[in-house]
């Protein structure tokens, strides 16, 4: 069962430089051929995977942004653009490092509570 999961990212925008890393395309051929329906475990890894694929996909589209706002003629506009996106950049930065955290926790079975699920507590 294919699941296109990438396809619910930012790169199902197809902008330029910027496609589905290859290991999220050979995943969901892994998906294929490991799930031939939906069950609550296919749609727990699926979101898992498409979470962290969606992450990597925001850091992607900041990192396209900073460097246009790079570009503006304007350098106090650009000042003000790149301060936004950055900001949000790292916030996808730690979007990205949660959404591991909370994929090998549910992975391994670690039996954390969601507040848990973060690679700075010492829980973890």
């Amino acid at each position: 069962m294919k699941t296109f999961f990438y396809n619910r990212t930012a790169y199902s925008l197809k902008l330029p430089n910027m496609t589905v890393p290859q290991c999220f395309v050979e995943l969901d051929d892994y998906f294929d051929t490991l799930f031939k329906t939906t069950t609550d475990l296919a749609r727990e890894v699926i979101t898992l995977a498409e979470n962290l694929c969606c992450r990597l996909a925001d850091i992607e589209l900041f990192v396209r942004y900073i460097a246009e706002a790079g570009k503006e003629s304007n350098a106090f506009q650009a000042a003000i653009l790149i301060g936004t996106f950055l900001v949000a950049y790292f916030n996808a930065c730690k979007s990205l490092l949660d959404a591991g955290a909370i994929t090998l926790a549910r992975i391994y079975n670690l039996n954390l509570k969601n507040k848990e699920m973060d690679f700075s507590k010492a829980v973890f």
